[in-house]
């Protein structure tokens, strides 16, 4: 009967070791599995950076379109390069700081107020037109391109060759942009891309095979 006693007793002094036991187990039997859902799950994306001024600017472009019942008529112009990019010569500058430089002195010209722009990256910049006109605007853009392209071309006249400047203009409904994109400039350069990747997927199915 003492024996018994004892075990009994034993039975109660352990009972809290084996509950904590128990936790710690659930717990890390919790852990793991999450552990692995979240490994199970593509990472998400890094967030999308606004450009706030042309955030601004694009809205108040917006606001008048709407004020005037029309479209908001947006462009990208796209720096496509022939093969490795050349330092211009005699001039050992930075290339990107070279290309953003003239970049920016040509649509400072050409694109700015009442129209904006932004540079998303290296080779692409956004175009918003004041007017709503999309033929106007498919022209203006063409002349951007060319002068761009031109302007790259002095600069740094070892990559003339098949250097060329593609362009996309299409009309926005900015309501949309905004529901369907927490940040305008990334959305909005998304868009026009795919639709760009489009156009030089038609042209590439229209264009005549070689013999």
């Amino acid at each position: 009967m003492l024996h018994g006693l004892v075990d009994t007793i034993a039975d109660i002094w352990s009972a809290p070791d084996r509950w904590i036991e128990a936790e710690l187990a659930a717990a890390e039997a919790a852990a793991a599995a999450e552990a692995a859902r979240a490994a199970a799950q593509p990472e998400a994306p890094e967030p999308e950076i606004e450009d706030e001024v042309f955030r601004a600017r694009f809205l108040g472009l917006a606001r008048t379109r709407q004020r005037q019942h029309g479209p908001v008529v947006c462009g990208l112009l796209s720096i496509v390069w022939p093969g490795p990019r050349l330092m211009a010569v005699g001039q050992p500058r930075d290339q990107k700081a070279l290309t953003a430089m003239v970049g920016e002195s040509v649509l400072n010209q050409m694109a700015g107020e009442p129209d904006c722009f932004a540079q998303r990256d290296e080779n692409t910049y956004l175009l918003c037109f004041a007017s709503g006109n999309a033929a106007v605007a498919e022209l203006r853009a063409t002349m951007m391109a060319q002068a761009l392209r031109a302007a790259l071309v002095r600069a740094l006249p070892n990559s003339s060759g098949t250097l060329r400047v593609d362009r996309v203009v299409s009309e926005i409904d900015p309501v949309e942009l905004v529901l369907k994109h927490r940040a305008i400039a990334p959305g909005l350069a998304r868009h026009l891309q795919e639709l760009q990747s489009q156009q030089v997927a038609g042209a590439g199915l229209m264009a005549p095979r070689a013999a």
